[in-house]
């Protein structure tokens, strides 16, 4: 079809290649007679159709350079969506005190609003992720951070409790759909030897935007700009961004799999009878995933191992208790961010190089369960060795001990991810990263009511959130906090670092169980293509 050359490039199932080049998009069709007329055709409409007989990988003759650079707009694009679902994520905990404030309401009451974002999260990240195996993930990032930056301004506006609530709950579906779709479309784009460092840059950008909604919502928090309250300002600028990164994914990501977004042509009956056509295989997936013991066990860390995450937006909170400023502990959350970016990154690349010069079945769990043991200690230093005065000394104490302490317990997510992709074959992978997400969301959202109600009930928390003017309750109230996030943080990481031990006998035995099962999905896809007669477009895989 292009003719011969260095040209080349693989994709997931088998091809049936034509003379024909039909734009993604717009559906037009053009005949082309020479290897440059369909380069030129595959550059604009990034898509070759499929019509006559089938080839297999090899067999497909496309440019490497367009597929390069697909894959690099590609990765730009969702390492920028990720960025902005941490920083979307970030500015409510970081603004707890000027919330708390405005809606006059106590800490568990805070915590109610993660809370109904993280159940529905959770409990709408399975269909997400399910969705994501069959239609155009792009589509599916795209619409999720147009939806949570739409969701974001709703909050701006709420006045009551029970509206940031609602429109809350909303913004989780949004997140729900972006992450799932977005790691499984990393790990497609990489191979396996690679997904670490890969993990590692798409978690080290999600941690530099919660450093960014971190900072930018404690530090504008208290002030009017444009006569707004501060933190609303902060999330109708927090919105506006994320719409703008789901328009750039829109535009320039690509989807290395097939286009499945013909079933949306005939509107809502054509969805129907898409769901209806593909509810049995959606049903094999959800079994074959939760028969993985891998996958069980990874969730069962991760259920522990998220709550502490979760509970650590109150650490802002904590910061400005003990006293510090808002800039100050805007500033020293910041710093805990940047230690998160740098360590998930170099967090992935351990992991790659232990699974490379040590053991491929062991190195990422070690690089994951190192992480966590070092949570621990960090955790008894930041809530029980640090001085409980806001001075310039202990802002440098403060400082180093959080640096350090994102640097270190961040590895963890990012071997996690590269371990799925692994455990499934590329069919299953928006779907595991879902079902994870469900599993380990709907109990880690509950972390962050559970932080403010111990704080209220067990140690003894007073008032509403910002009304401290005493300065002896405010240092009873960050002590009671304090203690409270001690609970809520040391025991999962602790449970959590046991789990990792029964990885070390699962993943191996999965990990060939997974080769197996992809072959024998690939090959039962493509008999039932070719009796439906299903000739839709296939993308190449740029990898």
């Amino acid at each position: 079809m292009v003719g011969e050359g260095s040209y080349y490039a693989q994709s997931f199932l088998p091809i049936i290649v034509t003379t024909t080049v039909t734009g993604g998009a717009s559906g037009a069709s053009v005949r082309v007679r020479s290897r440059a007329a369909a380069m030129a055709a595959f550059r604009d409409q990034s898509i070759i159709v499929v019509e006559g007989r089938m080839l297999h990988d090899e067999d497909v003759l496309i440019d490497k350079d367009i597929i390069k650079r697909a894959k690099m707009r590609t990765m730009f694009a969702l390492n920028l969506a990720f960025l902005l679902e941490k920083t979307n994520e970030q500015v409510l905990p970081a603004a707890y005190k000027f919330i708390g404030y405005s809606l006059n309401v106590n800490p568990s009451q805070l915590g109610s609003i993660t809370l109904a974002r993280g159940l529905v999260q959770a409990l709408t990240s399975p269909v997400a992720g399910l969705l994501g195996d069959r239609l155009n993930r792009c589509y599916v990032v795209s619409f999720g951070a147009i939806l949570w930056g739409v969701m974001t301004v709703a909050i701006a506006c709420s006045t009551n409790l029970a509206q940031a609530m609602s429109y809350s709950a909303v913004n989780g579906l949004g997140l729900a759909l972006v992450i799932p779709a977005s790691q499984s479309l990393v790990a497609d784009y990489y191979e396996e030897k690679s997904r670490g460092g890969a993990f590692g840059l798409l978690f080290g950008f999600s941690s530099l935007g919660g450093l960014a909604g971190g900072f930018f919502a404690t530090s504008i928090g208290g002030l009017h700009p444009l006569g707004l309250e501060g933190w609303r300002f902060a999330f109708h600028v927090v919105a506006g961004i994320s719409v703008a990164a789901g328009l750039t994914v829109l535009a320039i990501a690509r989807d290395p799999r097939r286009k499945a977004t013909h079933m949306m042509d005939e509107g809502t009956g054509g969805f129907l009878r898409w769901l209806g056509k593909h509810a049995r295989e959606m049903g094999r997936d959800i079994g074959l995933v939760l028969r993985i013991p891998t996958f069980n066990i990874v969730v069962l860390q991760g259920i522990v191992g998220t709550a502490p995450w979760i509970a650590m937006g109150w650490l802002t909170l904590y910061l400005q208790l003990v006293g510090f400023s808002d800039l100050a502990a805007a500033v020293l959350n910041a710093l805990m961010a940047l230690g998160c970016a740098l360590g998930s990154y170099c967090g992935g690349l351990l992991g790659d190089a232990l699974t490379k010069y040590y053991s491929p079945n062991r190195g990422k769990i070690i690089a994951a369960q190192l992480s966590v043991a070092t949570a621990i200690p960090f955790t008894i230093a930041l809530l029980k060795l640090m001085p409980m005065t806001a001075t310039a000394e202990s802002f440098s104490k403060y400082a180093a001990v959080l640096f350090f302490m994102g640097s270190c317990i961040s590895w963890s997510g990012t071997n996690n991810s590269a371990m799925f992709s692994e455990i499934v074959p590329e069919q299953l992978r928006s779907a595991i990263y879902a079902f994870d997400r469900s599993f380990e969301g709907a109990v880690g959202a509950t972390a962050a009511p559970l932080v403010g109600i111990i704080a209220d009930r067990v140690f003894g928390y007073r008032g509403a959130v910002g009304h401290e003017a005493d300065p002896a309750l405010q240092a009873a109230n960050a002590n009671a906090l304090g203690n409270s996030l001690m609970a809520v943080l040391g025991v999962p990481w602790f449970l959590c670092f046991c789990a990792y031990f029964l990885l070390y006998f699962t993943l191996p035995i999965d990990k060939r169980k997974s080769i197996m099962l992809g072959r024998q999905l690939a090959a039962q896809k493509s008999e039932r293509a070719v009796e439906l007669g299903d000739t839709q477009p296939r993308s190449i895989a740029p990898i």
